[in-house]
């Protein structure tokens, strides 16, 4: 095998499950020889129209290494993506991941060694992890109780497409773009109303998962331009004093209106020598 098999991951977030945006990409391949990678329970609803070659998988976890340096990862994606690269059947692969999938332990598989010490990474390479957003509602959605799993795979994704932007006002539109910039600048932003073509919409660098979560982390600078006409701002506070454990805690339990996403580190005076992560 002469090159590693570029690997695209297709999921939804939200109230979309990217099922529709998978089969638009599969229609559309550009004269690259595709397959695709599919849950087998979703096997019979994704085939409807398509025509690229599906491989109906079941997802199946394992963990590789030993003590705190074990990893749990997808073998049934390992097994199949290695065949498909082995057998040279297709020149790009596409992996459908529903909206409940762990994106982490999938983007794991392919760094972590086997038993044999081989990693996937050596003979695939996983270029795009795309997250498929309704545009309609993401704004009324950000704003509920089922908005973080929307948020962290908006955050972790190098590719966010916005699925029907095109029928939204220009104002909301904006609001949108607006949304998904602060929680991830360095993600592509493609609009749906455009050809989704597997070659056309690919991330400018391949998937890094450590970047990635050390991005999602940092939530950007506080000077971000998220191009909304100043209604959505980036606010950082910095404080070397602990913070007072009971105040504190009477802020967290309080309603936050209007705030999108809180991270960060601190200290409270009950336990100086320990730093806490909040992350909501």
């Amino acid at each position: 095998m002469s090159r590693h098999l570029p690997v695209t991951v297709v999921t939804g977030a939200g109230r979309t499950d990217g099922g529709s945006a998978l089969k638009s990409i599969l229609r559309d391949t550009q004269s690259v020889e595709i397959a695709a990678i599919v849950p087998r329970r979703n096997l019979k609803r994704l085939r409807g129209g398509v025509k690229t070659p599906m491989i109906p998988t079941t997802e199946k976890l394992v963990k590789l290494g030993q003590g705190c340096s074990c990893c749990t990862v997808r073998s049934d994606l390992m097994a199949k993506i290695r065949r498909v690269a082995h057998e040279e059947s297709a020149e790009r692969l596409v992996v459908y991941a529903p909206a409940h999938s762990d994106l982490k332990t999938l983007a794991k598989t392919f760094t972590v060694a086997d038993e044999n010490g081989a990693m996937l990474s050596d003979e695939a390479r996983l270029d795009s992890l795309i997250a498929v957003v309704d545009a309609q509602n993401l704004s009324e959605l950000v704003t509920t109780k089922d908005a973080r799993p929307v948020m962290e795979r908006v955050e972790l994704a190098n590719v966010v497409v916005l699925q029907n932007a095109g029928q939204l006002e220009a104002d909301e539109r904006s609001r949108v773009k607006g949304i998904v910039r602060a929680l991830n600048p360095s993600a592509r932003l493609i609009d749906e109303t455009a050809k989704l073509e597997l070659v056309s919409i690919q991330a400018e660098q391949p998937f890094d998962l450590r970047a990635a979560e050390q991005r999602a982390a940092r939530l950007g600078s506080p000077d971000t331009d998220f191009g909304t006409n100043g209604w959505l701002t980036q606010f950082t506070f910095f404080e070397r004093r602990p913070l007072h454990p009971a105040r504190f805690h009477e802020v967290l339990q309080s309603a936050w209106p209007n705030v999108l996403r809180v991270r960060g580190s601190f200290w409270v005076a009950s336990s100086p020598d320990y730093s806490i992560t909040l992350d909501i």
